[in-house]
């Protein structure tokens, strides 16, 4: 048996990237949900999200939806994991990660 244990860190933005559009099911696209804050917003579904479709070619964006961001996850200040916090207004429209963060991720 092995334990890793991770230091948990703040992130920006974070999210999934599925290498295979689940709902298009079109293998030349990748689809990236991202959201503020930690990727278990994302994974939980418990924060709004962005979702870009990257055309796998030439990691350009085929098109993008940016969610009204209420709220974010961040790490709890006490205890484990994280907790949803605000968004303030200014952060709440604009997409959750940058262009250079969907290319880089999807890249792998």
């Amino acid at each position: 048996m092995a334990v890793l244990v991770q230091p948990m860190l703040d992130a920006e933005c974070a999210g999934v990237c599925f290498t295979l559009d689940p709902v298009r099911l079109l293998p030349d696209l990748l689809l990236v949900v991202s959201a503020l804050g930690l990727g278990a917003g994302v994974v939980s579904g418990c924060v709004p999200s962005d979702t870009a479709r990257l055309r796998r070619s030439d990691l350009g964006i085929e098109d993008s939806i940016v969610a009204d961001k209420h709220s974010a996850v961040r790490p709890a200040l006490t205890g484990a994991g994280g907790a949803p916090v605000p968004v303030p207004t200014a952060l709440s429209m604009p997409f959750s990660c940058s262009n250079w963060a969907l290319a880089t991720t999807t890249q792998w």
